[in-house]
């Protein structure tokens, strides 16, 4: 589970922005986006731009830096009118009375900063940006951790589409692991219930050879559960051998068992129904007859418990 979950996160640097500007672009609203690079220690480069589906109105942008601002230059507006900015310490304010959405709109600006104090890299520092307009507002911490991204795009899924988002990326894969893990607690138990019946019925028999109790059989009506791939493919390899050998197949007990292993639970499953029909039948069998029927299952019972590998249907 672990490594999944360490591959989701992996991949959720890409698909995380991808599906929040997704959203945006699907339910028409506008989308203030804050994206920050810094290629050194004394100078940091900003772009802004409305990635969503409408245009935004009212923006009121801060940034905050880890050092002092000394200079704020704008390299690129594409019809992005400001209405003020300004800069004091490590804060940046920017108004801006309206970014219609599209590539075509973008503001880049240059911030530079004092001079770096006791060797330390800006460039290690997280960023802080928040944008609030008359349609909603955004916050960013730049550069965006994993985490980050996955609260933001919680925090964004707000409405019905959001939610439906949020459906179909994350809880199926929520739901793979809780069944998985679920599936092989059942085998798990059900396993261990079969090897205690063996247990238990060679441990009666060989204390007397003659009983005639009706010795419990496993019940595997509630046992099914999802076949592995493997599984499935291991089967198809012995479903002729299984025919050829005219063995009724348990869809339930199939769904557990590799078919080696089957055909030898099979075998003393077929003995010990056997030997119980006699018994509750009320059949004439003499006591040679009866003592080589409990022989036999005994034998089953033993060849399943030497023969089977049962931890690996335990783990």
């Amino acid at each position: 589970m672990i490594p999944l979950f360490v591959a989701f996160l992996g991949i959720s640097g890409t698909i995380i922005p991808i599906l929040i500007n997704n959203y945006y672009q699907s339910s028409n609203k506008p989308f203030i986006n804050v994206d920050i690079q810094t290629p050194d220690n004394h100078t940091a480069y900003a772009e802004v731009s409305n990635t969503g589906s409408s245009p935004a109105t009212n923006i009121s942008l801060l940034i905050q830096a880890p050092q002092k601002i000394v200079k704020v230059t704008d390299l690129l507006n594409t019809g992005v009118p400001k209405t003020s900015q300004n800069f004091s310490q490590n804060i940046l304010k920017m108004q801006i009375a309206k970014f219609v959405q599209g590539d075509g709109s973008r503001l880049i600006f240059e911030m530079l900063f004092d001079e770096p104090r006791n060797n330390i890299r800006y460039t290690d520092y997280n960023y802080s940006a928040f944008v609030i307009y008359d349609q909603g507002s955004n916050s960013f911490r730049i550069p965006l951790s994993t985490i980050d991204q996955l609260n933001e795009l919680y925090g964004s899924f707000s409405g019905v589409p959001g939610i439906a988002y949020l459906y179909i990326v994350l809880i199926p894969i929520l739901i793979l692991l809780i069944k998985r893990k679920r599936m092989k607690q059942k085998r798990k138990r059900f396993v261990g219930e079969m090897m205690n019946n063996l247990l238990k019925i060679r441990s009666t028999i060989k204390s007397d050879q003659k009983d005639r109790s009706i010795l419990e059989d496993i019940n595997t009506k509630n046992i099914s559960v999802d076949t592995g791939l493997s599984l499935r493919i291991y089967w198809s390899i012995f479903e002729g051998i299984i025919k050829n050998r005219d063995i009724s197949v348990d869809t339930n007990l199939r769904s557990v068992f590799e078919p080696r292993d089957y055909i030898v639970i099979n075998d003393f499953n077929t003995i010990l129904k056997l030997r119980n029909e006699y018994i509750s039948n009320n059949s004439i069998i003499d006591e040679n007859g009866l003592q080589k029927l409990n022989d036999d299952c005994l034998h089953y019972a033993e060849n399943a418990l030497k023969v089977i590998d049962w931890k690996k249907y335990s783990s």
